[in-house]
């Protein structure tokens, strides 16, 4: 798994070139500049989702991605990081946040 800064291992940077040689063997085209000249980004990143507690919900939910960059437009291309190979450990499902909530009280209609 990436270190605590996201930098993906030697390892795994082998894994993710693998994938991408095998699906792509002439090469991924960057979809702005049609040009074949990427690089596989040095770390992993996971963006979050909204939700209860806002944009960083506790305990926070993630989708682990990599990403391609074009070296010609600068353009970034998106993928899971699970989809090409790499492997995490098990998350733990978080327990008690719905019953967590408040009770709001109940009113007749939409506005009251």
């Amino acid at each position: 798994m990436a270190d605590e800064n996201g930098r993906l291992t030697a390892d795994e940077l082998a894994t993710v070139a693998n994938y991408f040689r095998a699906k792509f063997p002439h090469g991924v085209t960057c979809p702005m500049c049609h040009n074949k000249n990427t690089e596989i980004g040095p770390h992993m990143l996971a963006p979050g989702t909204f939700g209860i507690g806002g944009l960083n919900p506790t305990p926070p939910i993630v989708y682990p991605q990599i990403f391609l960059l074009c070296r010609v437009c600068a353009h970034f291309m998106y993928f899971g990081a699970g989809t090409v190979g790499l492997t995490f450990p098990k998350a733990q499902e978080p327990s008690g946040l719905i019953n967590a909530l408040p009770t709001l009280p109940r009113r007749g209609g939409l506005l009251g």
